[in-house]
């Protein structure tokens, strides 16, 4: 993300309009997730998805063996993009992903008005 930053203030003359499409922009690295919904942090819903995912995964390689570490971690991985996007209950039956990128926009929406009202600048405003 900080590449794809650099290009876009290369390729534009106001760090502003590179920086509004940046924070905008959807990222591999955060699950879709654009990085003013990453610079908000996380509410309520998540910090439940994030116990509820731990049960889970905890609970589908209880006893299990790994032959390298990496097995391990690429298991995990397999397992949490599964698990974030079946109905959870958590959420009310909504996908984990959606209700976490829905709970952050509400955040990210609050944070900006709180800082716009202070007068408080801001790139992710």
């Amino acid at each position: 993300m900080d590449d794809e930053l650099k290009r876009l203030l290369n390729k534009y003359e106001g760090d502003k309009q590179a920086i509004n499409i940046w924070k905008n922009t959807p990222s591999e690295l955060w699950s879709g997730f654009p990085p003013k919904l990453v610079w908000v942090g996380s509410g309520d819903i998540e910090g439940q998805l994030l116990m509820d995912f731990l049960k889970k995964l905890t609970a589908r390689f209880e006893g299990n063996r790994f032959d390298s570490e990496g097995e391990c971690l690429i298991s995990s991985i397999k397992f949490l993009r599964e698990w974030q996007f079946r109905p959870n209950k958590v959420c009310f039956g909504e996908a984990p992903i959606n209700a976490i990128f829905n709970e952050r926009l509400k955040i990210y929406e609050r944070k900006i008005s709180f800082l716009c009202e202070m007068q408080i600048e801001t790139d992710f405003v």
